[in-house]
Parts: structure tokens; sequence; C-alpha cells
């Protein structure tokens, strides 16, 4: 009985093969630029957020400026599942990133420049290549 306790409060040991898995899977897609578009997102919601109280207001712009922080975080989310669209959702990033600075006052000016860091780092990401091993012997 003592025996299976002390195997239950083992700690499990993180295998270096897990954290290889996780690079190449890391490399294979503009993960920076995703993360920087994704962590832009909350800060540009934060002040509409505070505010939604005051949205059905004729004249409101507050629901635009939830809009700009979701899509951004949406634009990081599909870059970073489909690295395919890293040079459509970039861009899509960096214009949603100039349009939070009239929306949302730019997310404290810290969400628009993360966007813009991130929207021009996953435009300018290009995939590796790798070339094909060739099966015949000279």
């Amino acid at each position: 009985m003592l025996n299976i306790i002390r195997r239950r409060n083992k700690p499990k040991e993180i295998h270096p093969e897990t954290w290889s898995r996780f690079r190449r899977w890391r490399e294979g897609r503009p993960f920076t630029g995703s993360v920087s578009l994704i962590l832009s997102g909350p800060l540009v919601l934060w002040g509409p957020i505070t505010l939604i109280r005051f949205a059905i207001l004729p004249g409101s712009v507050i629901w635009s400026a939830l809009l700009v922080g979701a899509l951004l975080v949406l634009m990081g989310l599909l870059q970073l599942l489909v690295p395919a669209y890293s040079l459509m959702a970039g861009s899509i990033g960096i214009i949603l990133s100039l349009v939070s600075l009239v929306a949302a006052a730019g997310g404290l000016g810290i969400g628009m420049i993360l966007g813009l860091i991130g929207g021009s780092l996953s435009v300018a990401w290009k995939p590796i290549v790798r070339p094909l091993r060739s099966n015949s012997r000279s």
C-alpha cells in the first residue's frame, strides 16, 4: 500500500522529445506574430468593455471598438492555426491595429503597437522549406 502511494506522488518527468515536437510545431508558423496579435486584442478590448453600459447610446462607437478587438484576436488565432493565411491575417491585423487608434484609443497605445508588430512579423514570415530526400543513389 505504501509503495502505491509513493508512486502516485512521484513527479512526472518531461521528456525532451515533447519540447522538440513543440519547437517543430512553433517553427512551422508565425508564432511570435500570432501571439503578439492575440495579446493586442484584449488590450484593445479593455477600454470598450469598461464602457459597455454606454453602448446603447446613439452615436456610440463602442461596438466598433469591440469588433476591432475581437477581430485582432481572431486574426492571431487564424494564423496560429492555419499558417498559410499568415499574409492575409497579418495584413488585416495591421489595418485593424491602425483602426483601433480611432475606435478604441489604440488599446492604451500598447495594444496598437503590439498589433502592428505582430501583423508585421506575420506578413514577413516565410515557411521553412526543406528539400525532399532523393531515393536515388549515385
